[in-house]
């Protein structure tokens, strides 16, 4: 990897953060309350498998 490639990485990386930052504040604080021992698949919705 290239100094130019490792700084164009590390922008990236710090954009991409800054990003997850705001969408976080976006989100709602609650999650759904699951029932029947199902949990949260990785979309994070209730039920399915979370494989």
């Amino acid at each position: 990897m290239t100094v130019t490639e490792a700084k164009r990485l590390k922008a990236l990386q710090d954009e991409n953060a800054k990003l997850n930052k705001l969408l976080s504040e976006q989100m709602p604080k609650s999650r759904p309350v699951c029932h029947g021992g199902v949990g949260l698949n990785r979309a994070g919705f209730a039920g399915g498998s979370n494989s």
